[in-house]
Formats: structure tokens, sequence, C-alpha cells
């Protein structure tokens, strides 16, 4: 017996089940029973409604329905394989054999062409098996039309011959010869069919499924669950393109008694209506419906609901005058990007959770129509707040790509990537820094930043070797290679700090690595051969199965033993691709070896069609796609990203589709229609509020973007249907976001009249940003850290002095506070240089300037191009004569001075600076006729201040009587090189040494506004001029940068010290600038000044 319960209440429904599911035979208690639902994340919320029914649901069967038709086909005939032949997944590896076949019909290789491209042949098979697999769901008789040799010049058709001709197994056969033999009233029962079987949400299966489920109604007990917007019958209701002639007529939709809605959105839900209750043995049997009464209208998504469910349209003289503003069941926001819908929407959960005791997390839906593109905002500002913070929301994204679910997903498309990859040092690292293959060679990530600086510093950009760079169509030179920078890093390891600038067999050690690196040194160099020997096998065409044992292989030696659950589940979604490769390629009999293109393609459809890992309904706000037949109800539902191009989506024009060739019939699918009647189930399955947001305004011209046309449709029958005024009406239902977190009119709770109650934040930090005219004070955004307010270690090193002088707010964000702005990975150069940089042009400059060794030219050339100091070929040569030209006068009078004055060891000190503390340290550049050190530029803010410190410590001490700044002369500056600045006693020195010292203790406890450029451009016009105002001028350059020149205010650290607050605005951030920079930068110009040329 077929019974048809329906009802516009999804929970009403699983309560029916659940009480006929406690019903049953005490003979059967132990057979599962079958439960057909259409998808997962809907199975997860009946069993969830189940066990809180009856305190367990234990001993059922889920399956989808065509699984089911092919149980039952199997169990009439035993010859049939567990995986039809005709399954799409089947299919496309026997088309794709066809399609190479040089026996095939002439029409048949016609399809593809004369290309050998085996990537296009698999698209092409993958694209007519996807339209087989319809056919044989929505056209039957078209394929028994060809089956009998109809249509000889369709190549489709021709193909479809063939595939039958290889196996007659088709589904749409073997399901017409079952209806055939079933469908009489005097018929056999099939084999195999349970007792009971339940069928739970399914409305857009194909009209043949729907048929078999018909059949089995007769010799069965079989209960359809089906789940309607509205109660009535309405498979007759017009099409609703008839509905917009009628419009553009200039007939009111009103007048009639259908309810708009219902028309525009529920195409596919009337189509399915009326195809069921065309069958004679299928009637409602049951039926669970409220009463007109019962209906509740208070809110206006009730009203809405309601006049849906009875098949009515609103009543006129129902009307209101304009919308309550105390109900908010119905809102629409509008922003000015996905981050900021995202924003918007956590603030407005806040409010709702704190309003409405009775709501949970749990209670909460968020969908999107593009979820990769809005799942990073939700991360960003969900997660944003700490676990204690009260405004923290609980949240679970289902329905992510598997791609984006683990890093070892990552690490396998990289792997897949290969046969296209340079094996750029970065492509390398990438891979050694997956914490499951670092865990395997027994290194955690603090060891990453020194493999990315051997790699830098020995000179490893990309590619094996020289053949390798030839075989990408560049010159074939070895430097910049892998095998030029592991031949400088293992004899580094093996001869030490003994071969320091020496040149062995060509070769320059790189002597910073020790014996307790060996093991990071071994991890290295094993990933980088494996990727290599990896990448040169996956360049050769395999069979499935090979390409299964070689990438599984490769897998097993990165990650030898897998941690935790999650892991365990990406290592085993990538295992189930490839072993899906293998076997579904098998059972075509598919045996032709595929490259690399192929597999990728392959492995990259299972990730984004199979169902992802994430689970539905796993814990808090639920946020995920809007996926068809998934209409579960929430108390709120919230749907962001209604934009008119993301929704609905739009059918894709297909010159191949013999269904979009003729007449559209009942049932077929159309992805436009089933997005329409989605967002008409989720309007109906929101309990208490319907929460839409899109992207309203472009954000670079700032002019209105359309929200999507279901949207639209949805406002016009709102405010038309239910309102007098219906302009009024959708104003006051659509609210308008600032563009920024720090408008003012987020924060105007004091001026009740211009505040709109539904524009608002609970982002407190974002307050002051807020505030309109200067800062009331220069509060470091890390203040009151307790953390970082601890006890100063009272010895500093020199050196650790001078590194937080070039940059004190990396010191104090990075050293301190422990941030990280970027991948350290991503300064890893994968380019060799084709020029000097001005960072090389300075490391070059260095190595020249210490260098008091005696060669030829081209002797030096070598020996400088074996430490990846210049850049290959001819642009090294062109380099060198460069720098030799222009550092030449400068080069040879450092280099006579040293030799006339030969360099000290270096001096161990310890200087106490009284309440300042301890400076200690080595202090380098001490000669026999004073301290002399090569700054490299003149116009370097970092070199000058690195020599004033060093020059300042040796005044201090007495060690030298004299000090000598080296370098590249430049006219930028008054003071030329050499210079010989004019130094402070020995008391001074130390009371200078104080001051830095202790503006060093304050910058461990906050980051100080002390940019080095802009601080030495405000010291030295300062000095100049004797003058503020011209100081600050050239700061405010130096700053926000000039035309063409660098604005230092666009350093990352900085950017992130002083967020939301100006420099230069005459506040107390300005003042304590200046103030800073008077105490150390500006007895550094000053001597600068009054010095002159030795």
């Amino acid at each position: 017996m077929f019974h048809l319960h329906y009802d516009t209440r999804l929970d009403d429904l699983a309560d029916t089940l659940a009480d006929l599911l406690a019903r049953r035979d005490p003979a059967q208690l132990l057979q599962p029973q079958t439960v057909l639902v259409p998808q997962r994340g809907l199975q997860r919320w009946l069993v969830q409604r189940l066990a809180q029914r009856h305190g367990i649901a234990a001993n059922l069967e889920f399956i989808e329905p065509a699984k089911l038709v092919w149980r039952l086909l199997r169990a009439e005939d035993a010859n049939l394989p567990s995986v039809s032949t005709f399954d799409r997944e089947v299919l496309r590896w026997r088309i794709l054999g066809w399609l190479r076949d040089p026996a095939a019909p002439t029409a048949v290789r016609g399809l593809l062409g004369e290309s050998d491209d085996d990537l296009r042949g698999f698209e092409l098979s993958g694209h007519l098996a996807q339209l087989y697999e319809r056919y044989q769901g929505y056209r039957r008789d078209l394929l028994e039309a060809w089956a009998r040799g109809e249509e000889r010049d369709d190549p489709q058709a021709e193909l479809w011959r063939c595939l039958t001709r290889d196996d007659a197994t088709s589904r749409s056969h073997l399901l017409g010869d079952f209806l055939t033999r079933h469908a009489r009233a005097d018929a056999p029962a099939p084999a195999g069919l349970p007792a009971r079987l339940f069928a739970f949400g399914i409305i857009n299966v194909s009209p043949d499924v729907l048929r078999v489920l018909g059949v089995l109604g007769r010799h069965c007990e079989l209960h359809f669950f089906m789940p309607t917007p509205c109660r009535e019958y309405w498979g007759d209701l017009p099409d609703r393109r008839a509905c917009a002639s009628r419009l553009e007529a200039g007939e009111s939709l009103f007048a009639e008694p259908d309810n708009r809605l219902l028309v525009s959105l529920g195409g596919v839900g009337r189509d399915f209506v009326a195809q069921l209750f065309s069958y004679e043995h299928v009637q409602p049997d049951v039926e669970t419906l409220a009463d007109d009464d019962d209906l509740p209208r208070d809110t206006l998504l009730q009203r809405v609901q309601a006049d849906v469910i009875v098949l009515q349209a609103p009543d006129p003289a129902a009307r209101r005058d304009a919308p309550d503003p105390a109900d908010r069941s119905l809102q629409v926001h509008v922003c000015h990007s996905p981050l900021r819908e995202v924003q918007v929407l956590h603030d407005q959960l806040l409010d709702r959770l704190q309003r409405d005791p009775d709501l949970q997390p749990r209670d909460i839906a968020v969908m999107v129509p593009d979820l990769a593109r809005y799942a990073p905002c939700v991360e960003a500002v969900f997660g944003a707040l700490s676990p204690d913070d009260p405004r923290r929301i609980p949240w679970t994204v289902a329905d992510r790509s598997m791609a984006d679910t683990h890093a070892l997903i990552g690490l396998f498309q990289r792997l897949l990537e290969l046969p296209a990859s340079r094996l750029t040092a970065v492509e390398v690292l990438d891979v050694l820094a997956v914490p499951a293959v670092l865990r395997g060679f027994g290194l955690d990530e603090d060891v990453l930043e020194t493999l990315a600086a051997w790699t830098q510093d020995a000179g490893i950009r990309w590619g094996e070797d020289a053949d390798d760079r030839a075989a990408h169509g560049v010159p074939a030179f070895e430097e910049y290679s892998w095998r030029f920078g592991r031949r400088r890093l293992l004899l580094g390891y093996m001869s030490g700090d003994a071969a320091h600038d020496a040149l062995l067999h060509g070769v320059a050690p790189l002597t910073d690595i020790e014996g307790g690196d060996s093991a990071a040194l071994g991890a290295l160099f094993a990933v980088q051969r494996l990727l290599r020997d990896l990448r040169e096998a996956q360049r050769r065409p395999q069979t499935a199965s090979d390409w299964q044992a070689l990438l599984n292989g490769a897998l097993d030696r990165l990650v030898p033993s897998p941690e935790g659950r999650d892991e365990e589940r990406a290592l085993e979604a990538v295992r189930g691709a490839l072993r899906a490769l293998a076997e579904h390629s098998a059972a075509a009999g598919y045996a032709r070896a595929l490259d690399w293109r192929t597999v990728r393609a392959f492995v990259q459809e299972q990730w984004r069609d199979n169902t992802p890992q994430q689970r539905f309904l796993a814990g808090g706000v639920s946020v995920c796609g809007l996926v068809p037949l998934r209409n579960v109800p929430f108390k709120l539902i919230c749907v962001l990203g209604m934009d008119a191009e993301a929704f609905p989506r739009r059918d894709p024009a297909d010159a191949m589709n013999r269904m979009l060739a003729g007449r559209r019939l009942p049932g077929d699918r159309s992805v436009r229609e089933d997005d329409r009647y989605l967002f008409l189930q989720t309007l109906m399955a929101a309990q208490r509020q319907l929460y839409l947001s899109y992207t309203g305004v472009d954000l670079r011209k700032g002019t209105p973007i359309e929200p999507s046309v279901v949207l639209s449709e949805l406002l016009d029958h709102v405010c038309e249907g239910y309102f007098v005024d219906a302009g009024a009406a959708c104003q006051a239902l659509v609210t308008r976001h600032p563009m920024q977190t720090f408008s003012t009119r987020l924060f105007m709770a004091d001026d009740a009249a211009a505040r709109d109650p539904n524009v608002f934040t609970y982002r407190s930090e974002w307050l002051d940003a807020a505030q309109p005219g200067p800062r009331d004070a220069a509060t470091s955004v890390f203040a009151d850290v307790p953390w970082l307010v601890d006890e100063d270690e009272p010895t500093v090193e020199l050196a650790e002095l001078q590194r937080f002088f070039r940059n004190p707010a990396e010191a104090f964000l990075r050293g301190r506070a422990g941030i990280v702005l970027a991948d350290d990975l991503a300064s890893v150069d994968e380019r060799e240089p084709l020029t000097l940089e001005p960072l090389q042009r300075h490391r070059l400059d260095r190595v020249l300037a210490d260098d008091m060794s005696v060669m030829a030219p081209e002797q030096r050339l070598n020996a400088l191009r074996a430490r990846a100091l210049l850049p290959p070929l001819s642009w090294g040569e062109a380099a060198y004569r460069e720098t030799m030209q222009t550092l030449g006068p400068g080069l040879r009078d450092w280099q006579a001075w040293r030799q006339a004055h030969p360099p000290q060891p270096g001096l161990r000190f310890r200087l106490d600076l009284g309440e300042s503390g301890v400076l200690a340290g080595v202090l380098g550049g001490l000669h026999d006729g004073g301290y002399g050190v090569w700054i490299g530029s003149a116009h370097s803010p970092s070199g000058w201040m690195q020599w004033w410190l060093g020059a300042l410590v040796a005044r201090a001490l007495e060690a030298a009587p004299d000090a000598l700044a080296w370098g590249r002369d430049s006219d930028r500056f008054d003071w030329r090189l050499p210079w010989r600045p004019r130094l402070p006693d020995a008391a001074q020195a130390r009371a200078l040494l104080a001051e830095c010292l202790a503006i060093y203790r304050e910058g461990r406890r906050e980051a100080l506004p002390i940019p080095l450029r802009t601080a030495f451009a405000w010291a030295g016009k300062h000095v100049e001029d004797d003058a503020l105002e011209p100081a600050r001028q050239a700061a405010q350059r130096a700053w926000l940068g000039g035309y063409q020149g660098y604005a230092e205010s666009t350093d990352a650290w900085f950017a992130l010290a002083l967020r939301g607050q100006a420099l230069f605005d005459e506040g107390p951030l300005q003042q304590r600038f200046e103030s800073l920079v008077a105490r150390v930068h500006m007895p550094l110009c000053r001597a600068l000044k009054d010095g002159g040329a030795p």
C-alpha cells in the first residue's frame, strides 16, 4: 500500500515517521528498516529528530533512491555488477575508450576530432556520461529509439549503440523491463523488496524512479513523506512565464486567488505534485495538516507563510500602513562586501541572542550560495574572538570543498601539480611546512625560518640543474639551481667555519650550518629529492593502477604516521580518490595510459562532487551552502550573498544536450528552477525569522548593485501585498549598512532621532577609530596586556639594541608579542636575479668591502658567482663591472685605510649604564687607527644608526680615539663618505647609550612610533634648519612618500602597530614621536653635521 503523507512542516512529518517506525511487527525487530533520503544533511537532521522523539535512533538503513532501485534490479538478476557500468563514474571511462578506439565508427571518433589531448578526451567523455545519465532518467524513450537504430547520423546515438553492444544492462533498459514486469496489479512482488519502506523528503527524482516507487507501493507498505510549501493541491498552478505575460498586459496578480510567490518560485514542486498525483495508485492516504485557524499570523513572516500554505493571495483589506518596528521576522540587509555582510551578521546575531533567551546558536542556520567565497570571512569574523569573550558565537562550517578541509589535501594538490612545476625553493619548503611532513622528519615549525634562510643564502631559486632549466626554455646555467645550492650547503656542513670565504673546487661553502642542523638539512634534501623523482615519474603516462601506486607511495614517504582523526580522514579522502580512479577505470575495462593532467582533473572532480567531510548540524551556528533538498527547519535562517549574479544560478548553454533541443517535459531538471524552489523552501523553513543579505554597493564606484531576482520578487510581494505604501514598507524592511566597521553611524547611541535601530555594532574596539578629530591620547593597541609587562633582562646585547632601532615596531610585535604578519616562506625569492636589487647590491658591497684578498678580476668574478652574489651569465658580468665602477674610489680608500690600520679582534665588553641597565656584547670595527665601519651608503639611515651605536660604545669604553664611516659616496647629504663625525666624550657617550637603552626598554612594553627613515628625515632637517616646521614637512614626506618614492607608512609592522592612528595629526602621538627622535636621532645627525672628511 502506498501511503502519502504530506505536510508543510518537516518536523511534523519526521514525528509521524518516528511513530510509524515505533509500530512494527515483533517478528521483524532485528531487521533494519529502510529509509530513502536524498541528501546527507537531511539524513543527519532526521536522525537527530528521531532520537529526540524516542531517545534513540538505531537499526535504520538510510539509502538514496537510485541505489535502492539498482539493489532491486540486482536482486532479480544476480549477474548484474555491484556498480552499473552505465553509472556516470564508470560510463565516462567506457566512453573514453570508444573515443580513443581506432575501430570505433567514424561518427564516434568525430566527437573528439583529430585532437590527441588526453585531458580534452577525459572532459568530453565526462560530459557525455553526464548527458547519458540524464537521458536514462528523463529520456528513456529517446535511448530506446537510438538502440533500435534511429538517427543513424547522430554521433550521440551511434555512441549509445556502441555502449549497449558492449553491455546491454543500461539502467533505462533494465528499468523499462522492471516496470513492465511489476506494474500490473496481479504482477509478482519484486525480489529483495523489504516489508516496509519509507521515503522521506524526496522531491526531484526522475519520473522513472518515481514510477518504481509507485510500483513498490503495490507490493509492500510504502510511506512517502512529501514536504510541501502548500497544503492544497497546487499541481495545476499557472507557469510563472504565463504570469509574467499577464503582468506585461497590465493585469494584477492579486486579483486572482493564486499566491504570487508560489507561482513564481514553486515550479519544481508544482511539477512534482502534478506528476505524483497523476498516478492512480498514488493518492493521499494520511494527511497531517493544520486548520486555517491554527496558522499563526502574528508576524510578517508568518503572514507570508500562511498565505503560501493555504494557497491564497494577500488580502487587500488586511494591508497595514507600515511594518511594525518591533517585528524583526523578515529583514533585508545591504552591505558593501561579503566581509561586511558577515560582520553585520555577527552583530545582528549577538543582538538576537541577547533579546531572545530561548534562541540558541544551534537554532540558527547561515546559508550562502557561494561557500568558498564566504567561509574565509566567517572564520575571520567569528573566529577572531577568544573563547572566553562573551561576544563569541560557536559555529561550524559544512559543505566546504574537500580541498579546503585539511593541509594534507592541499599537499596532495601540490603533488598533482608537480609535472608543471619548476621545483622552486618555495614549493619545496611549502611541502616541508605541512605539519604532518615536519613531524615525520622529527622537526618542528621553528626550523622553517632557518631552512628558508639557508635556501636563500645558498642561492637556490628553482630547477634541479642546468639541464632542467634548459627544458623550461631558458639558458642552461647551474647557478641558482638545487644542485648549485645543495653543493654549497653540503660542503659548508662538512667543512664548517674553516672554509669561510674559501672556494673549494669552484664551490663556495655556506658555513652557517652546524652539526646539530643535520636533521633539518637532511629533511630539506629528502623532500626535494622525493619531489624531483615524483615529478619525473608523473611526466610519463601510466595506467590508473600505476598512478594509484605511485601517488600512494609518495604519500607514505611524506606522511609515514598520521596522527589524529583529522589527518586520517584527509589521507583517506586522498586515497579514496585514487582508489576510485583505479576501480572506475577497471570496471569500464579501460587499460590505456593516462597523463598527469587527466589524473589531476579526476581527483579534483572527486573532491568537488563527493560529500564533504564537515558534518551538517555539528553544533553551534550551522554555516552551510544553499543545498537543494535540505529544507531543514531552523528558528532563525540567515541567507547571505543574495546577489543577482550568484543566485539563482543560470542553466549553462549546451549544444550537445538533447533535452534542451526539444520541448521541456514536466519533471525535467533546471538549475535555475531548482534554485528558485530552494529559496521558497528556505522561506518556509524559517520558524521565527528570515534574515536576507546581499552586497548592494560597488566598492570602487559606489554605485548600487541589484539583488537576486528572487529577493526582489519577495520584497515586491511583501511590500505590495501587505502594506498600503509599498515604497515606504520597502525602506523599512531594507537596512543599508555603512562600508566601514568604524563608521560613526554604528556608534550613535546618544542621537536617537538620527540612529537607525538596525545599524549598530558590538565591536567596541572600533569606537576610538570612529571618533572624529584627533585622538585624546596616543595609546598603544597593546597597552595593559599583562603578559607583556614582565621583568626586563638586566643585560642587553649590543646586536639586539641595533636590531631594535632598525624597526621598533617589528621588534615589539615579532619579538615580544610573537606576531607573524605573513608566512616567512613568502620572503624566499623564486627567481634568479637578472639585475641587482638594492638589498642584493648592499650585500655585494658588504662582501667586497670585507674582502682583503688580492685577486684578478676574472677570479673575483667567479668567486662572487659561486657565492650567488651576481646574476647569471652576461647579466652577472655587467653587474660586476657596474659595481666596481661606482664603488671604485670608496672601496679602494676603505681597503687602503684597513691595510694601514689593521683590524683588531672583537672587543668583548660590559657597560653598566645605571638605572637603564647593562649593555654588553662584542664590539667589532676596531682598528689601530680608531673605529671604522663600512656602512654601505651615505643615505642609509639603518647603516648610520648601527654605526652610531657602535661608535658610542667605542667612545664610552675609550677604545678608539676616532671613528669613521665608509661606503658608497652620495650627494644627497651634506656629509660625504668617508666621513668622520664629531663624537661626544666618554661621559656623554655613556649618557646617550643609557638614553637608547631606556628607550629600548620602553619598546619592550609597546610599539614605539619611531620609524627609522622618518625619524632620520625629521632629525636631519631639524639640525640643518634649526626649525620645527621644515623638519615636520621632511618627516611627512618620508612617512607618506613622494612621487615614486618609498612611503615608510606602508611598512607592515608600523601599519599594524599604529593602525587607526595618524602619526602626524598634531596630537599626542606626534609629540611622542618628536620627543623620542630628539632623544635618539638628533644627537647622531648633529654629530654628522659637525663632522668632516678624514
